[in-house]
């Protein structure tokens, strides 16, 4: 197996690499863009562009597949004597990107994925340029991502802009099958609709424009005659979601993949309402709980954790349903009560499941002190986990995968403290459930994160 060191990678000379017979070189490069991690595979494509002067098609298109065009992140902090240069930087490397697009070279038939990440959708940069060259030159555009600012959100362009206009035209115009859009607001209602080949839709944190007279909800009268799609992911305003779907031009009667992550009890009915919905389709879901804080007018911490209150999606109405996986993430604020609630997802059901694998991931931060009884191997909310509720509840289960974190804030523990932490955690899955759930494969990974969130893997 091929590795590399960026170092070296740097070091080697052009005339060197040059040496290199070309069909090395592409294997080496779809080996990185192949077999290596996302993260570690664009670092080192990024190396590679340094010290070689070409390639051939192979390698190009691995290289140049996916673009992002990014506002430098520390821009919101410069000083205002400091921000026209960068913006002004900004702006030419927007202007050389057009060119590039619109030159005579293969690039452009190379794009598969653009990803957009600023923190103004405004005409002020020439960002509108660049979208209106990809409109007509980058035909096998594949992915749209769109990535705003987190506070404040990024307000979609008035339709008085250009970057409005080019937008618009960009989605109509080429076969997108995944979008995702990010940290936006104002998003026009119609937008979706303009793009019947998506297959995929991602929305983190994004809300649309309201309409003044909103359609009433009701998914059941939804037109048949819509885009129907594969995949959604919604992170957070889910119900905000749900009022608007009527008028998102959307269907869910074929979507296969759901993920949903909750912040709030009233997003917990609006993802129950759409799981009803897709329920004859769906294949995999995958629910992330999300325990939110927000500082109140005296400036203390309220922490809220979204709840099913006796009442969790029924996920054995899914005739389809073989993966799920459910995300747990409390932070500071621990509680059983919570974790029983969420774990009532695998065991209240109308029916038994048709499911084959199960991944549960547990996320937790805790003073030395206290909040562990969540961890407690007796806790009554680990036992919708023992095989025979497994079992009985979902027969065609083949794997099990848990995963418990937890974030000790604790600098200096005293020499006992990770002991007793090792016992307590992998006592929760190893020694309670890890030997009784033949046929059925139990996988965990316990990890305990002391001094500084330096992390200590407990057991597998």
């Amino acid at each position: 197996m091929a590795t590399t060191n960026a170092e070296t990678l740097v070091s080697t000379s052009l005339q060197e690499t040059a040496q290199f017979p070309q069909e090395l070189i592409d294997l080496f490069v779809e080996h990185v863009c192949c077999d290596l991690e996302a993260h570690k595979a664009r670092s080192t494509l990024e190396t590679l562009s340094r010290v070689s002067h070409s390639f051939s098609a192979l390698s190009r298109k691995h290289l140049l597949s996916s673009i992002l065009i990014s506002e430098q992140p520390e821009v919101s902090a410069l000083s205002g004597q400091e921000r026209p240069a960068v913006e002004e930087a900004f702006r030419l490397r927007l202007l050389s990107l057009r060119a590039l697009i619109e030159s005579g070279s293969d690039f452009k038939s190379l794009i598969r994925k653009v990803h957009i990440q600023v923190l103004l959708l405004d005409d002020s940069s020439g960002l509108h340029w660049v979208i209106d060259s990809l409109r007509s030159n980058a035909k096998n555009l594949e992915s749209l991502w769109i990535t705003g600012n987190k506070v404040p959100l990024t307000c979609w362009p008035t339709n008085t802009q250009s970057t409005f206009r080019t937008l618009s035209n960009l989605v109509s115009s080429v076969k997108f099958r995944c979008l995702r859009l990010s940290h936006l607001r104002d998003i026009p209602i119609n937008l979706l609709a303009k793009c019947p080949s998506l297959r995929s839709l991602h929305l983190a944190l994004s809300t649309f424009r309201r309409r003044d007279n909103p359609i009433p909800l009701n998914l059941r009268s939804l037109p048949s005659k819509r885009i129907q799609l594969e995949e959604i992911e919604v992170h957070g305003s889910v119900s905000d979601f749900v009022v608007q779907l009527p008028q998102l031009g959307i269907g869910l009667s074929s979507l296969q993949r759901f993920h949903v992550l909750v912040l709030h009890n009233w997003d917990v009915t609006a993802a129950k309402s759409l799981i009803e919905e897709m329920k004859h389709s769906l294949v995999s879901l995958e629910v992330i709980l999300h325990m939110k804080e927000s500082r109140g007018p005296g400036g203390g911490v309220a922490h809220s954790f979204p709840t099913f209150d006796g009442d969790p999606i029924d996920i054995g109405r899914c005739p389809r349903l073989v993966n799920f996986k459910l995300r747990i993430s409390t932070g500071a604020y621990n509680s059983s009560s919570f974790l029983s609630d969420a774990f009532s997802i695998l065991d209240s059901l109308t029916h038994p499941t048709q499911l084959q694998t199960i991944e549960i991931a547990f996320e937790s931060s805790a003073q030395a002190r206290k909040g562990f009884h969540v961890l407690d191997h007796d806790d009554p909310a680990w036992t919708v986990l023992a095989p025979s509720h497994l079992r009985e509840k979902h027969p065609l289960l083949e794997s099990v995968h848990v995963n418990l974190k937890v974030e000790l804030s604790w600098y200096a523990p005293p020499p006992w403290l990770t002991g007793t932490l090792k016992q307590i955690l992998v006592s929760v899955l190893i020694d309670k459930f890890g030997s009784a759930f033949s046929p059925v494969i139990l996988h965990s990974q316990t990890t305990l994160f002391l001094e500084k969130h330096q992390p200590v893997t407990l057991g597998k």
